[in-house]
């Protein structure tokens, strides 16, 4: 609303019903490496390495082996490509263009070398190059990529626990020979990750229980800002993720010593305020979290891994707002389980899963049996998709959630699409306060038609005394959605964007 200049807070979400599918097991089960005494896989992680269409696997071990495995289109066997065996201790890597060439680089953090690096791709995925970044990262636990200055390339950031420091590297270009470091926090956190919580076009950093608001600057600081303040929970592993499909990042959380994964629904304000929810607590020793649409029915399902139950889990969402989650099983004799991931592996249509255990040096790919048509390959099977030709949209959009001003005249607003596809397009409407509720006032105008942008300015000032209220509704090749509610909590019906 905006009273005046005053700045308007807006829109409300409603509850959104659930499409039933059959849950697939994973009973099939393929081992991508060979497995050796010591090799202790820590980490596994997807991308297409070879630049050949389809999805490749890597890993990194803490005996100092990183290596990749290449797709060959079939269920095996996987050709290991070994980068190296002497990066003692590695618990962590990072897939990405690094330098200014088009192959695939990749970071990683090694704990007992104090040290995070990458390894150069020489241009034929089987030849790398070492390149440090630094050695001043004591007992360095987790790496990732992100272009953190929004200047082009891609930078690295790390999670240290000796030292207690979240530390961001700038990519300073074009070979990748000098990175800077720039601390994001002196706090402790064994685990770390760029995204966009705020939606303001740069990247935050999440670590551990907190994250960190970028101001967007060159280069950028950081604001910390707590999940969960007063919270005892450490969390030992995080994923950014959409998991109520509102259009913004709720970030999940595996933690060891309390068994328990869970996540923090973002409620899409400036900053974002969270509310927590526990999916298990009987998650022993839970060492990572991921997630996916596993069954194809359009919303997020969670994965998690545990060390001391051997166990790879998920949690099946059930579609409400927000979304409650049934365990089921996708293996009990991952023995030490590490690391958990999901891709589609042999490209049809439904997501599988990979895992690292550290006990009996595996990595493996546990086959999603669902047995559903997939047409355009968004995920969404064809039987529950409203648009199956078309990979944009597979359900008519959500309500649109956190509208809010970013300056005086900036509009902008929450993604519609997480829930329903990727080609949205809105229509933004603006009403005085003095008609609400519906057909008690002078009539709302439409401010944008059909628009594919998720912001918009309007720098009209409303008389002293009076207010405007905005609302925005989102339309694919599914359909249109609501305009949202009005504060009876009763949809709003208007033509004037029609």
């Amino acid at each position: 609303m905006r009273f005046g200049r005053a700045i308007p807070i807006a829109v409300l979400v409603s509850a959104v019903s659930a499409i039933a599918a059959t849950p697939p097991s994973f009973s099939v089960k393929r081992l991508i490496n060979t497995p050796i005494p010591g090799l202790l896989p820590f980490d596994v992680r997807t991308e297409d390495i070879d630049r050949d269409g389809d999805t490749d696997i890597y890993t990194a071990n803490y005996s100092g082996r990183i290596a990749w495995y290449e797709n060959n289109g079939g269920p095996g066997p996987w050709p290991e490509h070994v980068l190296t065996d002497f990066a003692d201790g590695t618990e962590s890597v990072f897939a990405a263009r690094i330098d200014a060439d088009a192959d695939i680089d990749i970071f990683y953090a090694a704990f007992n070398r104090d040290e995070v690096a990458w390894y150069e791709n020489l241009g034929n995925n089987t030849t790398w190059g070492w390149r440090p970044i630094t050695f001043d990262v004591k007992l360095a636990t987790d790496v990732w990529a992100a272009d953190m200055d929004q200047d082009g390339d891609i930078d690295a950031l790390s999670a240290s626990g000796f030292d207690s420091k979240i530390v961001w590297y700038e990519n300073t270009g074009p070979t990748g020979d000098f990175w800077p470091p720039r601390v994001v926090s002196p706090s402790a956190a064994e685990c770390v990750e760029a995204a966009d919580i705020d939606q303001d076009g740069d990247m935050d950093v999440v670590a551990g229980l907190s994250w960190h608001e970028s101001d967007g600057g060159t280069p950028p600081t950081f604001t910390p800002r707590l999940l969960a303040p007063g919270s005892t929970v450490v969390a030992n592993a995080t994923a950014a993720l959409d998991v109520d499909r509102d259009g913004d990042l709720d970030i999940v959380t595996a933690s060891q010593e309390s068994d328990q994964v869970a996540w923090y629904e973002n409620n899409g304000a400036l900053p974002a305020r969270w509310t927590p929810h526990v999916i298990s607590t009987t998650a022993d020793f839970a060492t990572s979290v991921y997630g996916a649409d596993l069954d194809g029915d359009g919303d997020l399902d969670l994965l998690s891994s545990s060390y001391f139950d051997n166990t790879i889990a998920w949690y099946e969402s059930n579609g409400g707002s927000p979304p409650s989650f049934n365990r089921r099983t996708v293996s009990t004799d991952a023995s030490g389980a590490r690391s958990v991931f999901a891709a589609d592996l042999d490209h049809d249509g439904d997501m599988d899963v990979l895992s690292a255990t550290q006990n009996d040096q595996k990595v493996v790919w546990h086959v999603n049996d669902a047995d559903y048509a997939d047409t355009d390959h968004d995920g969404t099977r064809d039987d529950l998709d409203c648009a199956p030709n078309d990979a944009t949209a597979f359900r008519v959009p959500r309500e649109v959630s956190g509208v809010r001003f970013r300056s005086h005249a900036l509009i902008e607003w929450n993604s519609a699409i997480a829930g329903s596809g990727t080609g949205a397009r809105y229509d933004v409407m603006q009403g005085a306060l003095s008609q609400l509720p519906p057909g008690s006032g002078p009539a709302e105008t439409c401010l944008a038609n059909d628009a594919s942008a998720r912001s918009l300015a309007d720098d009209t000032i409303p008389a002293s005394g009076a207010g405007f209220y905005y609302l925005v509704r989102a339309s694919n090749a599914c359909g249109t959605g609501q305009y949202g509610t009005n504060f009876s909590g009763v949809p709003r019906v208007s033509g004037v964007c029609s």
